[in-house]
């Protein structure tokens, strides 16, 4: 038996009015339209939205090397582990290891720490430097694998956008270390 206090408030619910129109189903369902749990959870973490993201394709067609594609795929969604998260977890400061007192966030270490920055510049035709080194993160991604450009030397931006990109993210360790020497 439901508690009074739930009773009371269906009850105070009006009857369906027939000028309202028929019932509908509001609940998407599967490709078969059926209720699963695996698709609720799908749909509340957002992964159905990946079925409609052309990006997502435009990743796993990337003419790279498999661990690029997984980085871009990460890169999407904000998933790297720079040291702003690692510090969120426990481990070391947040702090860029290039920069003083500057937080090492995802587009930080990609695109606005002076190291990677001075690459870009060197990569990044200069007609579009500006909107390049301004555009918020999910832009910034967006138009990156959007861009159908390529370069004086054949090679899609694409590609070297992605390489570039994982370069800084996974190999930024070793971009220093080689620095330091």
């Amino acid at each position: 038996m439901l508690p009074p206090e739930i009773i009371s408030k269906i009850t105070t619910l009006p009857p369906p009015i027939e000028a309202d129109g028929a019932d509908e189903r509001g609940w998407p369902g599967d490709c078969m339209g059926r209720f699963t749990i695996s698709n609720t959870y799908k749909l509340v973490c957002g992964y159905h939205e990946l079925e409609r993201d052309a990006i997502w394709k435009r990743i796993w067609r990337l003419e790279v090397p498999e661990r690029i594609r997984c980085f871009i795929w990460r890169l999407r969604y904000g998933r790297i582990p720079t040291n702003k998260v690692c510090n969120r977890r426990g481990y070391g400061t947040p702090y860029c290891d290039n920069c003083v007192g500057e937080e090492e966030t995802v587009i930080h270490a990609i695109r606005d720490c002076p190291l990677a920055h001075n690459t870009w510049k060197n990569l990044v035709p200069i007609k579009y430097r500006l909107e390049f080194f301004t555009y918020n993160y999910h832009v910034w991604f967006q138009r990156n694998m959007e861009s159908d450009e390529s370069l004086e030397w054949g090679i899609g931006w694409r590609v070297i956008w992605a390489t570039t990109c994982f370069i800084f993210g996974y190999g930024g360790i070793k971009i220093n270390l080689i620095l330091s020497l």
